[in-house]
């Protein structure tokens, strides 16, 4: 079964193919092409929302419906294959075996380890720091987006620290 939206939306893209309607020519208005069909308003905007989806269609705000020129007209579709890439085996073996390698040389940076060098952390002040934003991290409450109005700990010290500002002036 047809759904009734898609039988109209394939009835106007045969129009379009054919060359009823060219490329840039304004097609019927919702309305009127519920007029001449006899189906819902709804339907008809479905069918031109499908057709829009399929790229056959523009769809300019507040003006209408317009064919879109067709590419298989204007450029021809490649020659080839039906199947591109073909089933393969992956290396997976090989390539584990280049990243340990290049894990274990001492002059390559591990960016993707994600832990900063011991070198870096002279100040135990920071190094602790560290330590606790690393522990919250497995806790989950520094991941992700947050409230939208931002960390609600860290608004109420702002509005404090404001009201104070205020006080002074």
């Amino acid at each position: 079964m047809e759904y009734h939206y898609l039988r109209l939306a394939n009835e106007l893209e045969k129009k379009i193919r054919s060359g009823q309607f060219r490329a840039g020519e304004k097609l019927p208005s919702l309305r009127s092409l519920r007029a001449q069909t006899g189906r819902s308003l709804s339907t008809v905007y479905q069918a031109y929302s499908e057709l829009e989806n399929r790229g056959v269609i523009d769809v300019r705000d507040k003006s209408g419906f317009y064919a879109r020129p067709l590419l298989d007209k204007i450029l021809p579709l490649p020659v080839g294959e039906k199947e591109i890439v073909r089933p393969h085996r992956p290396a997976i073996n090989a390539l584990s075996a280049m990243i340990q390698n290049l894990m274990t040389r001492p002059q390559m940076l591990p960016f993707g380890a994600a832990v900063p060098s011991p070198d870096l952390l002279p100040c135990k002040q920071l190094a602790a720091e560290i330590r606790s934003a690393a522990g919250k991290y497995t806790t989950g409450t520094c991941i992700g987006y947050g409230h939208p109005l931002g960390l609600p700990a860290l608004r109420t010290e702002i509005g404090k620290r404001s009201v104070g500002f205020q006080g002074q002036g």
